[in-house]
């Protein structure tokens, strides 16, 4: 009865993250753009998806037949099925790794071309979040690129006052969840999300040693952010 339990459990969380997707309200398809822009810089490449989920940004930013050894980590086996159909395209390898990305990231002893990290470090603690990027710039090749996407609030918004105020676009714009999904979706937040500001994020990555930082997204309504970083 548990497992039955939690397997409704993921397809419901499943389901209200596919009509994210479907309804661009977190602007996958804007992040999608940038990932192929930077993937496309490379003839072939290395991949590092820490918190890969379902790899739905990777599968939709490679292009063409470009070889790609692709290696995805997330802490759901379930969304690594999926991970492994969307990947089914790219012409090279995709290892998929069960774990959590931070425990799995002191496991990597070899360097990437590009490594990314989309809507996971919001939930962890700010101390953690520092040792996250310094523990990037070290498996991260030289001339190699960190794309990183997340939640930031403004630099006077305490956070509770930042979930709040996302809490209520997704009550009045989210539409497509239903009532349930709403719900589901604004205590997630209230209960899990941490976020950060952008000197935060500036910091913690100039610290660790990556350079040529810059924001090259960031949403009207000041949610989220896309950084782009690179080690020389």
């Amino acid at each position: 009865m548990a497992q039955q339990t939690n397997v409704a459990k993921f397809f419901e969380q499943w389901e209200i993250y596919q009509s994210v997707i479907v309804n661009n309200y977190m602007f996958h398809s804007e992040i999608v753009d940038i990932v192929t822009n930077e993937i496309d810089r490379f003839e072939s490449l290395s991949i590092l998806d820490l918190g890969c989920g379902d790899a739905y940004v990777v599968g939709k930013s490679i292009t063409g037949d470009k070889k790609v050894d692709y290696h995805g980590v997330d802490i759901s086996n379930a969304s690594l099925q999926f991970a492994r159909e969307n990947l089914q395209g790219i012409n090279g390898a995709a290892t998929l790794i069960n774990n959590d990305f931070v425990a799995e990231l002191e496991n990597i002893h070899r360097a990437f071309d590009i490594i990314i990290s989309g809507y996971t470090l919001h939930h962890l603690e700010a101390e953690d979040k520092k040792r996250f990027f310094s523990s990037v710039a070290g498996v991260l090749a030289e001339r190699g690129v960190f794309i990183f996407y997340d939640i930031e609030k403004e630099p006077k918004e305490t956070p509770a006052d930042f979930n709040e105020r996302c809490c209520n676009i997704v009550a009045n714009r989210w539409v497509s969840l239903g009532k349930k999904g709403t719900e589901n979706t604004t205590t997630h937040m209230k209960e899990s999300d941490k976020p950060e500001t952008e000197a935060f994020h500036r910091e913690g990555m100039k610290k660790a040693g990556l350079s040529a930082i810059r924001k090259v997204f960031r949403d009207k309504d000041d949610r989220y952010s896309v950084y782009i970083a690179e080690r020389n």
